[in-house]
């Protein structure tokens, strides 16, 4: 998998990732909610490394009865869709809300070179992505904190294979997410993603790491 995350590195993108980078969660399941996450992406891979400022994110959330909550959320080069289900609500005191989630992402690259005796370079892959995010809510002042244990696994294909090669690369990601509601729809989180495939192979490709620190606004 070491090869994919290198490509997009070199593109100026950052792969995708089975969970979202930034949660930002409203209070409740019962809560519309519809905001933007802004701040920075910081990627390294071995000796390779990427700083993405701005980086921005966002979301639609949307209550379905009950304690649900239906989320659309995109970012970029990627987009989830999962439900969230309030096991304990917040207002007994610590809440715990579980989301389970998928994803898809199509990325391309192609380097059609001025001199016509260069190689042409394409890259394509498509990415679906399964997850899951339960969440831990604390009260805290006029608004609450949170911390998100995030797990996911993503299979990407490579659309540019050629006849009989392996066109298949699965990966899996593991993460947390922890931040702060201070109230009147404003947030602060930092995202820790740690990517690495989940392939069998002689020599084991290094696993990346991925940063993000965002504010979230909402509404």
């Amino acid at each position: 998998m070491r090869r994919t995350f290198l490509i997009v590195l070199v593109t100026g993108c950052y792969p995708p990732t089975a969970v979202p980078t930034a949660m930002h969660p409203t209070a409740s399941a019962t809560e519309p909610s519809v905001g933007v996450a802004v701040g920075g992406a910081y990627v390294t891979q071995e000796d390779t490394s990427l700083i993405n400022v701005p980086h921005a994110e966002g979301w639609i959330r949307r209550p379905i009865g009950g304690a649900a909550q239906l989320g659309v959320h995109v970012a970029p080069n990627i987009v989830h869709g999962g439900v969230r289900y309030d096991v304990a609500p917040l207002s007994n005191g610590v809440g715990l809300a579980i989301e389970p989630m998928i994803g898809a992402s199509y990325f391309r690259y192609h380097n059609k070179p001025a001199d016509p005796m260069d190689q042409e370079e394409k890259e394509s892959f498509l990415t679906l992505m399964i997850g899951v995010v339960p969440t831990l809510l604390f009260p805290a002042g006029q608004g609450f904190a949170f911390v998100s244990a995030k797990v996911g696994y993503q299979s990407a294909r490579n659309l540019e294979a050629m006849s009989g090669q392996d066109d298949t690369q699965n990966s899996y990601v593991l993460g947390i997410a922890a931040g702060i509601d201070v109230g009147g729809g404003v947030s602060l989180e930092l995202g820790v993603h740690r990517l690495d495939d989940a392939e069998n192979e002689m020599i084991d490709s290094p696993a990346a790491w991925l940063i993000v620190p965002t504010i979230g606004f909402r509404r």
